[in-house]
């Protein structure tokens, strides 16, 4: 199934929300991306980034970065990094990644009512690239392929399943069959 999650879902979600944004105006530009061989070593976004100029890179306001966020089984984390691996550590954070985060969050918890954990997966994604550059960067991920843990099985996994079964009693969906 490798390329499906990692990273086809991601490039749908960019295009549905491509399709969806074409609805509205911006003052801004709005650039949807997607990189090559981020897994040796973001060879895309780096370079990328490398070839903007400084007065490119200042109109940058920020980079939304959705990687493998189409996991059955997984969580919904949100990019917040501790910058414990960070090469310079008093580069990190950057001005607004906590912003970016907490949108997600607050959208995720009051809007759609899924909880959601942060992750720091600090240069493991594209995002990386941005934020080397000081570009604010977020993060959506439905889990980097390692196994979750019982606790996260219960609050994601768990919690999806028992929301879909009350669906099933929901007027509409449900018909008794001789019960």
């Amino acid at each position: 199934m490798q390329g499906i999650n990692d990273n086809g879902s991601g490039s749908v979600a960019l295009l549905e929300l491509a399709l969806n944004l074409r609805k509205y105006s911006f003052n801004n530009a709005v650039r949807f991306s997607w990189w090559a061989a981020e897994e040796h070593g973001l060879v895309g976004s780096y370079q990328y980034v490398s070839k903007l100029s400084n007065l490119e890179l200042s109109k940058i306001a920020l980079y939304l970065n959705f990687d493998m966020i189409g996991s059955l089984n997984a969580g919904h984390f949100v990019y917040d990094p501790d910058c414990t691996n960070a090469e310079v550590p008093a580069d990190c954070p950057h001005a607004g990644v906590a912003h970016i985060r907490d949108t997600f969050q607050t959208y995720y918890s009051v809007s759609a009512g899924i909880p959601t954990q942060t992750e720091d997966n600090y240069g493991l994604s594209d995002h990386q690239s941005f934020l080397d550059a000081g570009i604010p960067a977020g993060y959506l991920s439905t889990g980097t392929g390692k196994l979750i843990t019982p606790a996260q099985a219960l609050l994601y996994v768990f919690l999806r399943y028992f929301i879909a079964s009350l669906n099933l009693f929901q007027v509409g969906n449900y018909r008794r069959r001789g019960l």
